[in-house]
């Protein structure tokens, strides 16, 4: 596999003058502002460096006893505690589809033992940091007032591991970026779905069918990294279940599972499409980050509830004199990365191309040629092409060329809809196996992965034409006088 280098994650160190985040999100304007800061850029260095180091690695984790550090020890401890909550704090009897009232009594108590939580949790060397990354923290169980669970508070808790990395509480080295995510991010899915189970949540801003998940990303993301080494694994095996526990992925497919009844392609379609349409996990994480991107992190929906500023910088303006001299080599890049066959010219101005770049591995696991394979034409081809073209010589000879082509004739029929166009032979022959792992481009990716759009109705009405009461007169049309009239202007072939 090639060798890929990501940057190291900047050392944030604390100013004199402690600058609290808070919520700068108001509207598409800030969200196109926030994913030009520092701390936009730091969080997609962060999330593509944990994905580096869980790549070939599979649950359950099995870390040399010495592999685990007293930093997720001791995250993983503040997580058990908050777990226990649960089981002290039953659901109130309602008859509520979505939301028990008893999920504020557990977010009261995390908002009055947080604190204490924090100070258990870091050195008191970043006692000052507590009210940093406290919101973070605050924010990543879900709403207590709208008592729902989103994409938004994965987030937030994706960045407060992200902040406490750039505190160095936690290392940038492989073993401790792979513990935050097979360790500490798999004991938080636990506690998320142990509330979603008890407390009924609500999913936050789902996109109904047509979203990824109605709760969660980062396992999708993060879970398919894990797989890009898989001897034998391949995307479509998620629609045979029962899964192996092995990778995030197929957690989250299996909770999927378990939860909505019914065809996998009717309540997942996204996750049915990349599966039947992707041929390998590379392109599967590769396309998922896009989507992350856009779906999540780009929707105001999404991040207008986030704190902001502090650690995450948000602009040049709230960073002190102090700690902008250590700005993260992160500057200039963004999340997604280019697939393989980008120009040189387009990869200098690419994601992590000032440290090698991402290419895709040179020993990419072929798509399993079993199954059928996906073409890469769009959904627009598929539908009719309706335009109007020059009317086609009917059938019959002259006789009924001249029938067709007569002035009165004309008048009352209607152009006929053109025959959809039949694509080349070279556009409809069958993707060849050995070469679709790299016919499949960018774009094709795209429209895997993002999500469809809703089908308009197909019907249509076509308006009857005004026609005058003299020209209704079909025995004109047919008469004998017509017919000889036409015949002899026309002469019928023998």
């Amino acid at each position: 596999m090639a060798t890929v280098v990501l940057p190291e994650l900047r050392h944030y160190t604390l100013p004199a003058k402690l600058i609290v985040p808070r919520r700068r999100i108001q509207s598409d304007a800030d969200v196109e502002e926030w994913k030009s800061t520092q701390g936009y850029l730091d969080y997609g260095l962060f999330l593509r460096r944990l994905n580096m180091a869980v790549i070939g690695h599979y649950l359950p984790y099995s870390p040399p006893p010495d592999g685990i550090s007293e930093a997720v020890k001791k995250t993983v401890e503040l997580l058990d505690v908050v777990l226990g909550w649960i089981d002290e704090i039953p659901p109130q009897k309602s008859t509520q589809r979505y939301g028990n009232l008893a999920f504020r009594d557990w977010g009261n108590r995390l908002g009055q033992r947080l604190n204490s939580l924090m100070e258990t949790l870091l050195p008191s060397s970043l006692y000052p940091a507590i009210p940093l990354v406290e919101p973070y923290i605050l924010q990543a169980f879900g709403s207590f007032t709208r008592l729902d669970y989103g994409t938004g508070h994965e987030l937030s808790f994706g960045m407060f591991m992200c902040c406490l990395t750039l505190l160095r509480f936690y290392q940038p080295t492989p073993e401790e970026e792979r513990a935050l995510v097979l360790v500490v991010f798999l004991k938080y899915l636990e506690v998320v779905w142990k509330l979603q189970d008890v407390y009924k949540l609500e999913p936050a801003g789902s996109h109904g069918v047509w979203g990824l998940d109605d709760y969660c990303f980062l396992p999708y993301v993060w879970g398919s990294g894990q797989a890009q080494e898989h001897i034998t694994s391949r995307p479509p095996d998620i629609l045979q279940p029962p899964l192996s526990p092995d990778t995030l992925y197929n957690l989250a497919i299996t909770r999927i599972l378990q939860l909505k009844t019914g065809p996998f392609h009717e309540h997942s379609p996204q996750l049915h499409s990349i599966a039947t349409s992707v041929p390998t996990w590379w392109k599967v994480n590769q396309g998922l980050f896009k989507m992350y991107e856009a779906e999540c992190l780009s929707k105001k929906v999404v991040v207008q509830h986030m704190p902001l500023g502090g650690i995450l910088e948000w602009a040049d303006a709230d960073v002190s004199p102090d700690v902008q001299t250590g700005r993260s080599a992160a500057r200039g890049l963004t999340i997604a990365t280019p697939v393989s066959g980008t120009p040189a010219q387009e990869l200098a101005a690419s994601p992590w191309m000032a440290d090698g770049g991402v290419s895709q591995p040179s020993s990419a696991i072929e798509p399993n040629m079993l199954l059928p394979q996906a073409s890469p034409m769009s959904a627009t081809s598929l539908l009719p092409n309706v335009a109007q073209s020059p009317r086609p010589r009917p059938k019959g000879g002259r006789l009924a060329a001249a029938l067709a082509n007569s002035p009165r004739q004309d008048n009352v029929a209607l152009d006929p809809i053109a025959e959809p166009e039949k694509p080349s032979e070279e556009a409809s022959a069958p993707a060849n196996g050995a070469e679709i792992g790299h016919t499949m481009g960018e774009d094709t990716i795209d429209s895997a992965l993002r999500p469809p759009s809703e089908p308009e109705s197909m019907s249509t009405s076509v308006a009857e034409p005004q026609v005058a009461s003299h020209q209704l007169e079909p025995v004109v049309q047919t008469s004998p006088q017509h017919i000889a009239k036409i015949l002899a202007e026309n002469p019928v072939d023998h």
